[in-house]
């Protein structure tokens, strides 16, 4: 997702890509085509479906806080990644400014 380009793109170690598409991007993580998404907002709309889908490929989607995503819970940011060790890599990569910008504790 957006947020996820904007948080690599600084990084040498991963190449990033938005479709600026959640739908998509959820697609291509269940069929094996991208590592992950990040995105700041949890609107339902966005996110219901494409988190079931990721998470009956064997992926996986929780919010920054470790949560579950719940489509009614629209606080906090959302990580769908490809595997448990992706997902726990990737929150342990947010800077805690950007977790607390997004009311998460530290």
């Amino acid at each position: 997702g957006y947020t996820g380009a904007r948080f690599a793109a600084g990084r040498s170690d991963m190449r990033t890509e938005t479709l600026r598409c959640s739908g998509l991007e959820y697609f291509r993580i269940a069929k094996g085509e991208a590592a992950f998404s990040l995105y700041g907002k949890t609107k339902p709309w966005d996110h219901l479906a494409g988190t079931l889908l990721v998470r009956e490929a064997g992926g996986v989607a929780r919010k920054w806080d470790g949560s579950p995503y719940r489509p009614g819970d629209q606080t906090g940011g959302l990580i769908t990644a490809a595997t448990e060790a992706l997902w726990q890599s990737l929150r342990q990569s947010i800077p805690d400014n950007i977790l607390q910008k997004h009311g998460i504790s530290i």
